[in-house]
Parts: structure tokens; C-alpha cells; sequence
């Protein structure tokens, strides 16, 4: 059984993004997960795995620009900014990343159901906008 929980580091699928396509890719990666939720739109489904990376691009533009979770380990916070020269340096990332996080806590988005009513899954979701939208 695979890892599940409201944390970007408690679930198998922001874990695989973030050494996978992240580590090797930085800030590409990180534009094209975030591009592509943004393109989904609001009539269309967005599929649970797409958002769970989503959110981790946008935690990964939250820490790279000083507004990450407080309540992430060091060695977690050292993940996501393993390419955070690059990250802040493209600054459309944090536009994209709040439209993104809206779109996936939104409606016809999987993850949002699989959480829905669930208050700690929103008070994570709400935390991490507000952190993105401190630093715009």
C-alpha cells in the first residue's frame, strides 16, 4: 500500500515527482506540471496524480522564494530546494503556481474529492496559497 497523507512529503506521488522529474529537471519541471494543471480547465477532470505534483511544484516555488511550510523538516526543505536558483529565477512560476493550486482545490479535480470535507487537507491547501500569494 502506498503512502497517503495531507503532507507534500506523506504521499508516494509528490515523493516520485520530486526525485524524478524535479531533481532532474528543476525549474523545467517545475513550469511544465504547473502549465499544465493551469490548461486543465474548470470543465474538465483533473486527475488526482497530476494534482498531488501540481501541489509539490507549488511547494517547491513556495520554499525557493522564503515562504516554504515552517513546519518542514530540514532535510525535506533541502529537496525542494535542491534548484531553487533556477525556480526563482523564473518569475511566472509564482503566478502559475497559485493558479494551479486553485485549480486543483477546485472543482472537477480528483484530488479535491478524494480530500473533500477533510479539514486538515484544507487548512494545507489554504496555508500554501496564502504562502504563495505573500510573495507575489
Amino acid at each position: 500500500m502506498g503512502a497517503w497523507g495531507v503532507g507534500i512529503f506523506e504521499d508516494d506521488q509528490s515523493l516520485d515527482w520530486l526525485a524524478g522529474e524535479y531533481s532532474s529537471a528543476g525549474a523545467k519541471a517545475v513550469r511544465a506540471t504547473l502549465f499544465e494543471t493551469v490548461r486543465t480547465g474548470p470543465e474538465d477532470y483533473l486527475e488526482a496524480p497530476k494534482g498531488i505534483e501540481a501541489r509539490a511544484a507549488a511547494e517547491v516555488v513556495a520554499a525557493a522564494n522564503g515562504a516554504g511550510d515552517a513546519a518542514l523538516e530540514e532535510r525535506h526543505l533541502a529537496i525542494l530546494l535542491e534548484h531553487a536558483d533556477s525556480v526563482r529565477s523564473d518569475k511566472e512560476l509564482k503566478k502559475l503556481s497559485i493558479e494551479a493550486v486553485q485549480r486543483l482545490s477546485g472543482e472537477n479535480s480528483e484530488i479535491e474529492e478524494l480530500w473533500d470535507g477533510d479539514e486538515e487537507w484544507k487548512s494545507a491547501i489554504a496555508g500554501l496559497l496564502e504562502r504563495l500569494k505573500r510573495m507575489q
